[in-house]
Formats: C-alpha cells, sequence, structure tokens
C-alpha cells in the first residue's frame, strides 16, 4: 500500500486475512497457493478468504421411461386351465429417467489470495485486470 501497489482497500483485505492465519499456513500458501489444488488440499484455508470456489450449475433431465413390454400371463376363461395368453403392459413404480450433470465444485484463488502472492512471491504473477 506504502509503496503504491496496492489500493487501500486491497491493503485492508490482506492484513484481514493475514490476520487470520499461522506463519506456517502462510508459508504453505507462498509455497503452493498457486499450484493446482484439490478443496482438501488447502484444509483450514478454505475459510480464511486465501481461496473461493465456483460452483458449476445442476442440470437435471427428466424425460418418460419407456415401458418395458413384460409378458403377463392371463388365464382365459375359454381356454383350459394349462393355456395363458399373453396380455398387455406392466410398468413398475418407476416411470421416469432422470440424468444429472454438473455440479463440480472448484477451487480457485480469491482475489485477495492473488494480491498476496504477487507482493510475498516473486515468482508469482497476478493476471491483469483491466478497469472499465
Amino acid at each position: 500500500f506504502v509503496r503504491g501497489e496496492i489500493s487501500y482497500d486491497d491493503f485492508l483485505d490482506c492484513a484481514s486475512i493475514l490476520e487470520k492465519i499461522t506463519t506456517r499456513d502462510f508459508k504453505w500458501f507462498l509455497k503452493y497457493g498457486n499450484t493446482y489444488l484439490r478443496i482438501g488440499d488447502v484444509g483450514g484455508l478454505m475459510s480464511s478468504g486465501l481461496f473461493d470456489l465456483s460452483f458449476q450449475p445442476v442440470g437435471v433431465t427428466v424425460r418418460d421411461k419407456p415401458e418395458p413390454f413384460i409378458p403377463r400371463a392371463v388365464t382365459q376363461p375359454s381356454l383350459p386351465q394349462r393355456f395363458t395368453a399373453v396380455k398387455g403392459f406392466e410398468v413398475g413404480d418407476e416411470k421416469y429417467e432422470t440424468e444429472v450433470d454438473g455440479g463440480d465444485i472448484s477451487l480457485h484463488l480469491s482475489d485477495t489470495g492473488e494480491i498476496i502472492l504477487s507482493l510475498f512471491n516473486p515468482t508469482y504473477k497476478r493476471k491483469e485486470t483491466v478497469k472499465i
């Protein structure tokens, strides 16, 4: 903030996050924060503000289930007891098929996490953002 690299608001956000985490977590973040991480890798840092979650929308498709042909034996009164005829369809309780797509969760650096990495890790280059 003093050198003019970040705004005062960004400084306050960074200070708030750094106040909440341990030195060991901070060093871990500087070392691994810019690599591909899964949610389980970040542990307690997930709620620190260094990372954000993205949720892929869930899509659900529901369609009528084709009725399977299930022969059902029906005794015909005009036929002897040992003869049967096949009649109609028998449908189970499930009349619909459903398909669920999406719902994936991904982890990425928060804006403040990117600022902290760019300030304290010289190998990390923050993405340029254009303000309109």
